[in-house]
């Protein structure tokens, strides 16, 4: 079957610019144009540290980054702390005031000799970051990835501040940057820093696509509507989640989904699936496929809580849950989310953690989900993996897309602020997004989320023209 993948890797690389594509308000901290700007090594015993200094060029704002050498492993690699006064701590205790409507952000740059001594082997190079206040110490892994020896580019790190809590008129700051990798050997490898910033986060429309609350229909014995269409995964995994439906660490209605990974390691071991192929699956599925590839193409980002109940169940004691997303279309790309971490179930167990993920984290190949879209067709996936050091059950709620606040503008049918070909591929996609006399009237049209002026409306170019009368042709001769 054309959907079925034998062999994936688990950890990627995401080469991309912000996960957020409209202009965005900035707090700048740290570009490193006078010098190292405060930064130090973090001198843990949990750090591989071998070196830092200001570097001339992989700079994306100015001509200078912060070049960090470091070895093979986990570690905390550098950091920089602030005392309770001046205008970095400020700005840190603005951001603090308020951390669910800002994002730290910075760019880290690989070259040609990052990897000159980074040893023999190694799928997975993950970037981290760590923050400390009178709140206590926080950490997230895995907010950027790289490949040992492939990748060459740029890696946007972006880290929503809710995710890393700070406290408002602590008697200090400090925050630094980890890697994590699975390169063997003694090796090292070099990584460029720069334009270390707060930013705020865009108002998003959500649109929730699974809350569990559908009931179940007694009249389908063979079938839990409750489920939502949630099933087991792929079929050649190592083990398989068990689902229910329960109460606990449900946050929209509710119910939640309870998924149960009954081992430890890595495994494909729950997916949702929709065929409409009338050999393979339902062509009433079409309807709701439709919806969902719009839905996708149209958001900037996927989330979904996650709660840990108060026991693990058979006695496992688990010290961390890695969760993996897939989203695949009739093309068979295979769109994978990087690992984004759940942290501990055992210390984190009744709290909930918000798991989100840009459109341009998924990638599939050279790829990203963000450029490339999902293509129409006649099949649609969700598929949800799971990676730990034991057994571990959690619950999952409001699995939904986050979409930019509309522009209000005509035509503008995926909310960017602009009336453009984005648009109308939209459109080919589901025209029940709004109509295409709307497109052809604001066609270049720009809306308040872009920050521009509307001024002369530039014509649709004739490659789109000639797309756009070739899609009309075909509907009329249906």
């Amino acid at each position: 079957m054309r959907h079925s993948i034998s062999a994936l890797c688990v950890c990627l690389s995401v080469v991309s610019a912000s996960p957020y594509s409209s202009a965005q308000a900035t707090i700048p901290l740290y570009s490193f144009e006078t010098g190292l700007e405060g930064w130090l090594p973090q001198g843990g015993a949990d750090s591989d540290y071998i070196s830092h200094a200001q570097f001339l060029g992989n700079a994306t704002d100015g001509s200078n980054s912060m070049q960090v050498v470091t070895g093979p492993g986990f570690g905390r690699d550098v950091q920089v702390d602030l005392p309770g006064s001046g205008a970095l701590y400020d700005a840190f205790n603005q951001v603090a005031g308020d951390p669910s409507i800002y994002s730290l952000d910075f760019d880290v740059t690989f070259d040609a000799n990052s990897w000159t001594n980074f040893g023999s082997g190694g799928n997975f190079m993950q970037l981290g970051v760590f923050a400390n206040s009178d709140d206590g110490f926080q950490e997230v892994f895995g907010a950027g990835n790289a490949t040992p020896g492939v990748t060459n580019g740029t890696v946007n790190v972006t880290v929503p501040m809710s995710q890393l809590p700070i406290a408002q008129a602590s008697t200090f700051y400090n925050f630094g940057i980890s890697t994590n990798s699975d390169i063997f050997g003694t090796g090292n490898f070099s990584y460029y820093v720069d334009n270390i910033r707060f930013s705020e986060i865009p108002t998003f429309v959500e649109k929730t696509l699974f809350s569990w609350e559908t009931p179940d229909d007694l009249g389908t014995p063979g079938v839990n509507e409750q489920l939502e269409g949630w099933a087991d995964g792929f079929t050649d995994q190592p083990h398989q989640h068990t689902r229910s439906i329960g109460t606990l660490g449900a946050t929209d209605g509710s119910s939640s989904l309870t998924v149960v990974s009954p081992s430890s390691g890595f495994t494909w071991g729950s997916q949702f699936e929709l065929n409409s192929d009338p050999t393979e699956g339902d062509p009433a599925n079409q309807a709701r496929i439709n919806e969902l590839i719009s839905d996708i193409n149209g958001a900037e980002k996927l989330a979904f809580d996650v709660t840990f109940p108060e026991d693990q169940m058979n006695l496992a004691s688990p010290s961390f849950l890695s969760l993996f997303v897939n989203i695949s279309d009739e093309s068979g790309n295979f769109f994978q989310s990087p690992p984004k971490q759940a942290g501990d179930p055992l210390a984190n167990a009744e709290n909930t953690i918000t798991i989100e993920i840009g459109m341009n984290e998924f990638t599939a190949g050279g790829m990203t989900l963000a450029d490339t879209g999902l293509a129409a067709g006649n099949y649609f996936r969700f598929a949800l993996a799971t990676n730990a050091d034991d057994a571990v059950d959690f619950f999952i709620d409001n699995f939904r897309i986050l979409s930019f606040e509309s522009t209000g503008l005509a035509g503008d049918f995926d909310g960017s602020g602009t009336v453009d070909g984005a648009d109308f591929l939209l459109w080919q996609t589901d025209n029940g997004v709004g109509s295409l006399a709307d497109w052809q009237t604001n066609y270049g049209m720009n809306g308040p989320s872009s920050g521009a002026t509307s001024s002369a409306v530039p014509e649709p170019s004739s490659l789109l023209l000639l797309s756009l009368g070739m899609v009309l042709l075909r509907r009329r001769n249906r």
